[in-house]
């Protein structure tokens, strides 16, 4: 029989003539298990009862705030016409946040039709919050340059908040000259270079990812919008066009891109351009998570369902990816969904209930490919990791209020009769975003 994970120990199995002989060896992943019976089942219609019982920590772990909890499908129960998967944990784990799939019955038990191909995934709150969220620390660099004979100015993309996440910004260095928040809701910094100059930028800070939506939608206009055409996502092709009559909701153009892509783990060795929405349903067979995400994000637009796409850090994966988000008339939000996770799970639900595994670097509504997302602003050499994102430990004062700083360059002395301009800067220098569309300056 074959072990669905390969970290095992105290290993032991029992018939009704005591404890069984073991052997085990490990084939590449795979733990393989040997078990010598001591009753054997003789005639037809008998049956041997027997157990088998190991521990492993590859089945819950403590990650950052939360407990996580995979049991992948049992493999060496496959032959079997049917089988039950139970899963208990002690109070110590604290409030439960989700199970994917979900048992069917109030118990934790799914039977064999229940998994789908697919194992069991469940989040844990210790804290007992009431708005569970895991924490990260974060530190980005980004590679600037000016290949110009002249000054330039360059905009790079820093985390922003969204509906379910929140970003305290510790350190900018060096600091830019301005901070702008674009349509789509990406925080800009904004660096002049000279010419031919060459900038190192590091961001680092905190972030807070949350389940549900939590935050105001930091949209600047209506979704509506984003219903156009754009470079990667074809609206107007005759296909795709014809695909948004066909499946006309969100779930019908999930399911329909989870089943005809097939993702190519080696897209990102051998790098390549992005082939887009079109190009994807002719190379159904080589989709990296952009593609996933193109061709949601274009048929919904067709079947006039406002669509973005969302690039960031998947974590566990250790990797920049893209997933895809869809406006909710109903609930006035935007929902995301990751079509490449559920082809590559084996089917997990990532369409009805999301994770705390998916951090934003950059929003791309407006354009699909502007701004270019934290981890891609590269220095030549790909040795150099410009990403690292760790679990934060302990709290995270996510809701700390903004710390406003005033200057001016008002003169001294203003000459009667003479016209006399100034400026007044006003600066944040608190980790969180300050919100507010006004400020006073008296005198």
């Amino acid at each position: 029989a074959n072990l669905p994970v390969k970290d095992v120990y105290n290993l032991r199995a029992f018939d009704k003539t005591g404890a069984l002989q073991i052997k085990t060896a490990l084939n590449g992943d795979v733990r393989q298990v040997t078990i010598h019976f001591g009753e054997q089942a003789i005639g037809i219609g008998t049956s041997v009862k027997w157990s088998l019982a190991y521990e492993t920590p590859q089945i819950a772990q403590k990650q950052g705030r939360l407990w996580e909890i995979f049991v992948p499908r049992p493999a060496m129960l496959e032959g079997e016409s049917d089988f039950t998967v139970g899963v208990y944990v002690p109070a110590s784990f604290g409030k439960k946040i989700f199970i994917k799939p979900g048992p069917t019955g109030s118990d934790p038990v799914w039977k064999r039709a229940d998994l789908q191909g697919a194992g069991i995934f469940a989040v844990y709150d210790p804290n007992q919050e009431e708005s569970a969220y895991q924490a990260y620390d974060f530190s980005l660099t980004y590679h600037l340059y000016n290949p110009k004979l002249y000054s330039a100015s360059v905009e790079i993309a820093l985390p922003p908040d969204t509906q379910r996440q929140k970003i305290m910004l510790n350190d900018l260095n060096p600091k830019p000259i301005n901070v702008r928040m674009d349509e789509d809701g990406n925080w800009l910094a904004k660096y002049q270079l000279g010419p031919a100059q060459k900038q190192e930028v590091k961001a680092t800070g905190s972030v807070a990812v949350f389940l549900e939506n939590k935050f105001p939608d930091q949209l600047g206009s209506s979704p509506a919008t984003l219903l156009s055409p754009q470079k990667f996502w074809e609206t107007n092709d005759q296909k795709i066009s014809q695909l948004s009559k066909e499946y006309v909701s969100p779930q019908k153009i999930y399911n329909f891109v989870v089943n005809t892509l097939h993702y190519d783990n080696t897209r990102a060795e051998k790098g390549g351009s992005r082939l887009g929405a079109k190009a994807v349903l002719s190379n159904p067979l080589s989709a990296s998570s952009l593609e996933f995400s193109d061709l949601f994000v274009a048929i919904a637009r067709g079947a006039n369902i406002p669509a973005r796409e969302v690039e960031g850090f998947a974590i566990g994966h250790d990797a920049l990816h893209a997933w895809a988000e869809y406006f909710d008339s109903g609930s006035q939000s935007w929902i995301p969904v990751d079509p490449t996770w559920a082809r590559t799970t084996n089917g997990s639900d990532y369409f009805n209930v999301f994770d705390f595994d998916h951090i934003v670097f950059s929003i791309h509504g407006r354009s699909s490919y502007i701004p270019q997302t934290a981890g891609t602003y590269k220095s030549g050499d790909d040795s150099k990791k410009d990403v690292s994102i760790k679990y934060h430990q302990g709290n995270l004062d996510f809701a700390a209020l903004p710390k406003l700083g005033l200057s001016s360059d008002i003169p001294t002395q203003i000459t009667s009769g003479f016209a006399s301009q100034a400026r007044v800067f006003v600066e944040n220098y608190g980790p969180t975003t300050f919100s507010g569309d006004s400020a006073i300056l008296s005198s």
